[in-house]
Parts: structure tokens; C-alpha cells; sequence
């Protein structure tokens, strides 16, 4: 995909104000690596939600690739990571809208982290609360 703002479909047009490139294969593969952690045992919903939040919160594939931590080899080898990795490419080109309404925070449904206690969800998407903190 081009960065030129005559060939981009409106949603990454507006993605790419946040980015000033396109995002490299290490920086899709972070963001995959933390969706599937944090993420666990949600399907494409959830885990689009999580990989947007990430994004918001970080400002970028850059910028969240450098937090990120490497999952296990063994980890990305399987077909769910692969759908993981897939659905990380598809955030960062454009295809998919955030569905958190530009949250930047999130946690599990049957938690309630210090941080959250006073502040109210924007979202509940799959097993998560998100929050536009």
C-alpha cells in the first residue's frame, strides 16, 4: 500500500497520519507477538480491539514494537499465530476499524486493576474493558 493520500481508502488515510512510513515486518510481527499474548483466548473481535489499543495507546508500529517482547519460537509457529499475524497486518494497512473508540487502556472483564476503579469503559469488547485514558 502507498502512503499517497489519492490511492488510500479514507480509514488508512488515517492511520497514516499516525505513521510516518509503513510499517516494517518486525514492527507487524511485535504487534502480533503482543496481541497474541494479551490477547489469549480471544477471537478476531477481541484481538482487534487489543491490537488497536495497543496502537492508540503506543502512537504507532514503532512505538509499540519497541515495548514488545518476543513471544517463543514455538509460539509462532501454529496456525493461530499465523491468524494473529494476519489480522496485525490488516490493523496496520488499514483494513479493519478500531472498534474501542480510541481506547488506550484494557483489561480483563473479571478484573479491576487500581488504575480502572475510578474511570468509566468506552468498550467491552470479547473478554476485555477498554478505556480512552
Amino acid at each position: 500500500m502507498t502512503r499517497s493520500s489519492g490511492s488510500m481508502l479514507p480509514l488508512a488515510a488515517s492511520i497514516s497520519a499516525s505513521f510516518s512510513r509503513d510499517p516494517t515486518l518486525g514492527e507487524v510481527t511485535a504487534l502480533a507477538d503482543m496481541m497474541a499474548d494479551m490477547g489469549k483466548g480471544e477471537g478476531e473481535e477481541g484481538l482487534t480491539a487489543v491490537g488497536w489499543a495497543l496502537l492508540n495507546r503506543y502512537g504507532g508500529a514503532e512505538e509499540a514494537a519497541s515495548v514488545g517482547r518476543p513471544l517463543p519460537l514455538e509460539r509462532r509457529c501454529g496456525a493461530d499465530f499465523c491468524r494473529v499475524l494476519g489480522l496485525a497486518a490488516r490493523i496496520l494497512a488499514g483494513e479493519v476499524p478500531d472498534p474501542t473508540r480510541g481506547a488506550t487502556r484494557f483489561h480483563a472483564h473479571d478484573e479491576l486493576p487500581a488504575w480502572a476503579e475510578e474511570r468509566m469503559p468506552c468498550a467491552l469488547i470479547g473478554g476485555h474493558l477498554f478505556y480512552a485514558v
